[in-house]
This record gives structure tokens, sequence and C-alpha cells, in this order.
């Protein structure tokens, strides 16, 4: 019988007090409980990452013949999510500098003022309105 499936948050709240009243399970026990379900989640996510890759065409790991893995390589695995480098051309880099660059002194800016500023980016682009930025801040000192 499943008793789980049938019990409601409240019921299964009411459960959980009572068994740590009768010191059947600790707070220990549940926050193992918890963390495996975050390990869980991690496992899960990185299943469909490579699921994912092999649907883009990426290579397929090499099949390692003999002996299986053991639960350390297991668990090192899970544990570290698959990281993609980023190539950027060196037109995106220097938008994203030149976009960094004009975060940093929109954000000096008065509220008030911002918009002008903003619309300026839009219509001649973010270096005229990085000019333009360090020009009126060089006035205020």
């Amino acid at each position: 019988m499943k008793a789980t499936s049938q019990l409601s948050p409240a019921q299964s709240h009411y459960v959980l007090s009572r068994l740590i009243e009768d010191r059947k399970v600790s707070s220990r026990d549940i926050v193992q409980y918890l963390s495996s379900m975050q390990n869980e989640i991690r496992a899960l996510e990185n299943r469909l990452e490579h699921l994912r890759s092999l649907t883009r065409g990426a290579a397929s790991p090499a099949v390692r013949r003999g002996r299986k893995p053991g639960r350390a390589a297991k668990a090192a695995k899970a544990a570290k999510p698959a990281k993609r480098k980023v190539v950027l051309s060196p037109q995106q880099r220097a938008s994203r500098q030149l976009q960094g660059v004009y975060m940093s002194l929109i954000r000096q800016v008065p509220k008030a003022k911002r918009t002008v500023f903003q619309n300026l980016a839009r219509e001649k682009g973010r270096q005229a309105a990085v000019d333009q930025i360090k020009a009126e801040l060089a006035k205020r000192k």
C-alpha cells in the first residue's frame, strides 16, 4: 500500500513531525534526504545536458572498454557540470567591453538624465554615449 500518495501535504507534515518526536527520524536524516534530492537533481541536469549535446550533433563521449567506472569516477562526473568554452570574435569581445564601460558610466549619471544618454546610445551608438557621459562627468568634477 502506497501511503505517501494518499497523504495531503498537511498530513505528511504531521507524520514527519510525529516521527521526529518519536525519535524514529532525526533532523540529520531529513537534511541527508534533502541533500540527496539536490544530488539527484544535479545528476538529472547532467544527463539532460548530455542528451542535448547529442542532439546538437556534438561527438559522443568516448566509450571506455574494460572495467566500468567506479563510484568515485561517477561521483566526480556528476559533481562537475560540463563547461563549454565561449568563443567570441574580436568584434563581439570589443562590443562587450564597450557595453561594460557604458554600463559602469551610466550608473554614475542621475536617473533623471539617463534617458538622454540612452537615446544617444540607440541613435548614434554606445561609443558616442560613452564619450558624452565622460564629458558630462568631467564637468562635475
